[in-house]
């Protein structure tokens, strides 16, 4: 049995994570900050997956009649929701999937933040920060890039900036505002992190959003996005804010020197039971750069 229309129509939902994964005899599930959790209550064997690869398929633009491979990628829109995309594989002959959809629409901060002086404190940081970084901090990357992202909302509406994205996989897909919005993708656009902030250069954003950095990353090019005098927003599930500020410790570079307040703030992220964020602002301007 198709469940293209369900699948969709759960990920159309504003409450709800961005992604479906569908396995034979299992129910479709997706991943929260709670863990693995069902997202619809139906039991899809081999038949239905097939069935529903088919349909999102020809959403995309296939023809019935082509056959469904062992294993690709593929994409298509819909109006007001955003942009989907499935990857698929096989496993002992039975097709795996996932199915994701990059929103259009970005929730506001008052809706994101469940505190809203909290919410009001970064609005201001952001706000008034012209360089440094702003290192944001939590246990679920979905809900640091949310906030990030209701953030830049703000900036968008607001601004007459050049406010430049790259991330793993996008969050939202942004039109432009006030703004003018660039967005990069890690694996579609860029092989690495670092080669996308280093293409930022070319385009003189005044503002750089670094999605989902891991410790193993190698991004030197962040230094210089601060020498240069870029608002430089960073994102980490596995690195803590205070491990994220010492290892951009200032150090010199061609030209200057940054100068110790290149920190300018430490946002710390916790999901909550009713979907909002508990959202907790370091402004770090004051103490040097530093943690204290």
């Amino acid at each position: 049995m198709k469940r293209a229309a369900e699948i969709i129509e759960y990920l159309s939902r504003p409450d709800a994570s961005h992604a479906v994964l569908l396995a034979p005899n299992a129910p479709p599930v997706t991943r929260t900050f709670r863990g693995v959790e069902v997202a619809l209550n139906v039991v899809m064997d081999a038949g239905d997956i097939y069935d529903t690869l088919k349909a999102l398929l020809s959403m995309a633009g296939h023809h019935d009649e082509e056959p469904v491979r062992e294993s690709g990628t593929f994409s298509f829109s819909m109006p007001s929701v955003g942009r989907f995309r499935v990857h698929y594989a096989t496993q002992r002959g039975s097709k795996v999937a996932r199915v994701a959809v990059i929103p259009y629409t970005i929730p506001d901060l008052a809706h994101v933040c469940a505190d809203p002086e909290a919410a009001r404190q970064a609005s201001a940081v952001v706000g008034s920060a012209k360089s440094g970084i702003i290192a944001v901090t939590g246990p679920d990357g979905t809900c640091n890039n949310a906030l990030v992202y209701a953030l830049l909302r703000e900036l968008n509406q607001s601004q007459r900036f050049v406010i430049y994205i790259i991330e793993r996989a996008l969050t939202f897909l942004v039109a432009h505002g006030e703004s003018i919005i660039i967005q990069t993708e890690l694996g579609s656009d860029i092989d690495t992190l670092e080669k996308g902030l280093a293409n930022a250069f070319m385009f003189e954003p005044n503002v750089v959003f670094v999605g989902d950095v891991r410790a193993t990353d190698s991004i030197p090019s962040l230094m210089h996005a601060v020498g240069a005098g870029m608002l430089t927003i960073v994102s980490s599930v596995a690195i803590t804010g205070e491990h994220m500020i010492n290892q951009y410790a200032p150090q010199s570079l061609a030209g200057g020197t940054v100068s110790d307040a290149f920190v300018r703030c430490a946002i710390r992220v916790t999901p909550l039971a009713d979907g909002r964020l508990a959202v907790h602002v370091r402004d770090l301007s004051g103490e040097g750069g530093r943690p204290s």
